[in-house]
């Protein structure tokens, strides 16, 4: 009985020891989430906790990998996973790192009964894949609780299927540089491409026509035509996706993908002829397919260079740029003058006066080229030379007049030369030879010890003679100069004068010195120097007298020569030029040099002394190149004023012909108006190519065709081509400048003025500008006027058209119809019989041996009266 009795206890002994020694029962529970049927769809299977309490900060691991090959990047993701819970304590996240899913407990206790709920959605991360194999798939996923290794299995079931939908490729153009673009315009057929879709491009077949090798995401720039997404494109291991963000892309939007060569990865530079390399893209969204062509065909490395400055005096530094074609690897400079280089853009410093022939020798991996410039650098013998009216010993009290100078003779060289109203200074170190400064008032300067006061009521200025350190050459002339002098009606305090001085004439002013003589057949054979002047705190167009002398066998000794010796000059704008009248003053037989003078009405710029052939009569090339302005009375047809008025030489310099011109893209120009359209700040819009200029002032009323105040102008040239076609019997032919100017419809009042610039006008010919009447289909000339400082045509106009220049036709004489046309004209006869008497006496004087012959003519007929009288 005691032995039945311990056996039951001593079962209860062990059941109970069991209890307490073995691990605690625990587990989780989990449930099937619903089928994914879409790419963009979800499933939430829901984990239970079973057991007891997961404490914070303890995990669930779920064993993912099973779901990489359900997405459709390869890559299962953060964004592929939502996780949220059921429990009170805890805060639930998730984080994908490799193939697992880390479930984890923060802030408190998850108990038993409280439930986690992960959903794995395509629609914020990599979408699942478009089709299953046409039926369904399914993963068992296992969920395992770490702190007690409790699982718990769930199934992750899809059935996805292509959708509809396709798009079509228009192929871009062939690529032809290493620089150059082809665009593919891709249109969506069928169905949108929604969010996060893609088109992916194989494109590993380009890797051998970049130059590095690997196509890369510098060879693509995406854009497109939807309204709500924004499509980028990333190339990775040879494939090029193109996402679309931030919305759907609908039926009929494009995206424009341009493979380039410009964005840092070129094209190779030899093709070996034209090459096309078949593409596909797929849409990824249901496998659709569309075929295109890229097509490239690139030429060998074209070695070239730039260079800046070309010419100036010596030392010269200048810096080369290579713009070789081809993407060259290597470089070869020859800089002429004993020095070399291999970097892609040297600098070089040139110290001996001389011309120097560049050479550069471009290399790629595909073969080297070689580009000369001969004669390409000119390294010019010259000097600079300060002059400054600022100068020890000379005061002037209030400067801008009416002025007092007192001279301290103790300090200044002066003189009253010859009575007290002309007072001569002569500064040292300051750039002038004199400075005569008059007081032509009845007073005079009064002197006072070392010092002499008086009001100036004119001054004379003449400069130091200017030169090359040490000299010009002997074929120039070593005691050759330049000097300029001028009158003025106060002194000019603080005035400075920088004149640099060089043997011959750089590249843009020779041509310049071309555009201001080629009109009338003459062509300058040599430049013996070039001056030019900068001022500061000084009129600049003051009247100046130059001289400007020169070895008396320059000029024979040209090629082509002798011609006639002109000074010339070019603006300090760069776009005016004259040939000046010219006088030879003196010929110095010991220095062996010939003294030119002239006369500069336009002020000190830049001066040149040459001499020109094609043209026997020195005068006639002059007053030929001479322009003045006639307008038309469009009431009477007559003249405004009739008298020709003098002027030196004078032509506009204008932009060369191009055989081709680029579209225009036109400019815009902001209006200032207040509420009534009223002009609060005066406009100018210059056209793109310089040539046509619109002026809008002041309190001009200015509004669009609605009557309400107007916001902008715009002008853009219209090629010929696009012109209204003019009615026939027209009187005038197209003169090659036509502008659009819009808003259509934009009135004026007052009018504004629109001026264009005459490219090459020819002289005695009639010009008009007219608009084009949209409503009587018709062309109206515009009453104007010429400004032959500038070359340009104005006129006032009320709106907005289009408005272009014509000639004169030949037919416009038989027409007794006035129209208000502007005459390019040359000088009057009047003038010319001057500047022929000029010219006469000039030869004259060049020419000793007329004077004789002209003595011996006058002995002769002298003689034979005498004799005749005597029988």
């Amino acid at each position: 009985m005691k032995n039945r009795r311990v056996v039951p206890l001593a079962l209860l002994f062990i059941l109970v020891a069991v209890f307490l020694v073995a691990p605690v029962s625990a587990g989780l529970n989990a449930t099937d989430g619903a089928k994914i049927i879409s790419r963009t769809g979800n499933t939430s299977p829901v984990i239970t906790i079973t057991g007891p309490d997961i404490a914070e900060n303890d995990i669930i691991t779920i064993d993912v990998s099973a779901l990489y090959g359900d997405v459709w990047n390869g890559t299962f993701m953060n964004a592929n996973v939502v996780v949220t819970d059921t429990a009170v304590n805890a805060t639930w996240t998730g984080n994908v790192s490799g193939t697992i899913l880390t479930l984890t407990s923060t802030g408190g206790n998850t108990t038993a009964g409280e439930n986690v709920t992960v959903t794995f959605t395509g629609a914020a991360g990599s979408p699942w894949i478009v089709d299953t194999g046409g039926g369904v798939w399914s993963a068992i996923l296992t969920a395992n609780r770490t702190d007690t290794s409790e699982t718990a299995t769930f199934n992750f079931v899809i059935e996805t299927s292509p959708g509809p939908g396709g798009f079509t490729i228009a192929p871009g153009s062939k690529i032809t540089a290493t620089d150059g673009a082809t665009s593919m315009v891709i249109t969506i057929r069928d169905a949108p491409i929604l969010q996060y879709d893609s088109i992916s491009i194989y494109v590993a077949d380009l890797d051998p026509y970049v130059s590095n090798s690997s196509f890369s995401n510098a060879n693509v720039v995406v854009s497109d035509t939807a309204a709500a997404a924004t499509w980028t494109g990333i190339v990775d291991s040879g494939v090029l996706t193109l996402t679309s963000n931030g919305g759907a892309t609908a039926v009929d939007e494009n995206v424009t993908v341009t493979f380039t060569g410009a964005g840092g990865n070129a094209w190779i530079p030899y093709t070996v002829g034209e090459q096309t390399i078949p593409l596909t893209a797929f849409r990824m969204d249901n496998y659709g397919t569309a075929d295109f062509n890229f097509v490239i065909k690139t030429t060998p490395v074209t070695a070239n260079f730039s260079a800046s400055p070309t010419s100036d005096m010596a030392p010269l530094t200048v810096r080369f740029t290579d713009t070789s074609l081809g993407s060259p690897t290597s470089w070869s400079w020859d800089f002429g003058d004993g020095n070399s280089s291999t970097l892609k853009d040297p600098v070089n410093t040139y110290y001996s006066v001389g011309t120097y022939t560049v050479s550069l020798t471009a290399t790629n991996a595909y073969g080297s080229d070689i580009k000369t410039q001969w004669n390409y650098i000119n390294v010019l013998n010259g000097a600079v030379r300060e002059a400054n009216t600022s100068i020890a010993g000379l005061t002037i009290s209030n400067c801008r007049g009416p002025q007092t100078v007192t001279v301290d003779t103790s300090v200044l060289t002066a003189a009253l030369i010859p009575n007290n109203s002309v007072l001569v200074l002569q500064p040292a170190d300051r750039g002038f030879k004199t400075v005569t400064i008059y007081a032509l008032n009845g007073v005079g300067f009064s002197r006072n010890g070392n010092l002499i006061t008086g009001n100036p009521t004119g001054v004379r200025l003449v400069s130091e003679d200017i030169a090359p350190s040490p000299s010009f050459s002997v074929d120039i002339g070593t005691n050759a100069s330049f000097n300029y002098s001028m009158d003025l009606s106060s002194y000019p305090c603080n005035a400075i004068f920088s004149t640099k001085i060089w043997e011959g004439v750089i590249t843009e002013y020779n041509t310049k010195l071309i555009q201001i003589s080629s009109p009338n057949g003459a062509v300058p054979i040599g430049t013996a120097y070039t001056a030019n002047i900068t001022k500061t705190n000084f009129p600049s167009t003051a009247p100046v007298k130059v001289h400007m002398s020169v070895n008396s066998n320059w000029n024979g000794l040209l090629s082509g020569g002798p011609g006639n010796v002109f000074i010339w000059r070019i603006a300090d704008n760069g776009t005016q030029g004259q040939i000046l009248p010219t006088n030879l003053v003196y010929r110095d037989l010991v220095n062996n040099l010939e003294y030119y003078e002239a006369d500069s009405p336009h002020g000190l710029s830049t001066f040149g002394v040459s001499s020109f052939t094609g043209n026997n009569n020195p005068f006639q090339m002059i007053s030929f190149v001479i322009v003045q302005v006639v307008n038309q009375n469009t009431a009477g047809g007559s003249t405004s004023g009739g008298n020709n008025i003098p002027a030196v030489v004078q032509t506009t310099i204008l932009p060369e012909n191009k055989t081709s011109i680029a579209p225009d893209p036109g400019k815009t120009a902001k209006i200032y108006v207040n509420a009534q359209g009223v002009i609060t700040q005066a406009t100018t819009l210059t056209s793109t190519d310089g040539l046509a200029t619109v002026s809008i002032g002041l309190g001009v009323v200015a509004k669009d065709s609605s009557g309400n105040p107007l916001s902008s102008i715009s002008i853009t040239r219209t090629p010929a081509e696009n012109l209204p076609t003019l009615p026939s019997g027209a009187l005038f032919s197209f003169a090659g400048m036509a502008y659009d100017l819009q808003p259509y419809g934009a009135t004026f009042f007052p009018s504004m003025s629109v001026s264009f610039t005459i490219p090459r006008a020819q002289w005695e010919q009639g010009y008009v500008i007219q608009e084009y009447d949209n409503a009587t289909g018709t062309w109206q000339a515009l009453p104007g006027s010429y400004n032959p400082e500038t070359g340009t045509i104005t006129v006032q106009v009320s709106h907005l058209c289009c408005f272009a220049l014509f000639a004169k036709s030949t037919e416009i004489e038989k027409t007794a119809t006035p129209v208000p046309t502007i005459i390019v004209s040359s000088k009057s006869s009047i003038s010319t019989d001057v500047g022929m008497y000029s010219w006469i006496i000039s030869l004259v004087m060049q020419n000793p041996v007329i004077i004789v012959i002209v003595l011996a003519v006058l002995a002769l007929v002298t003689y034979f009266r005498w004799w005749k009288r005597r029988l």
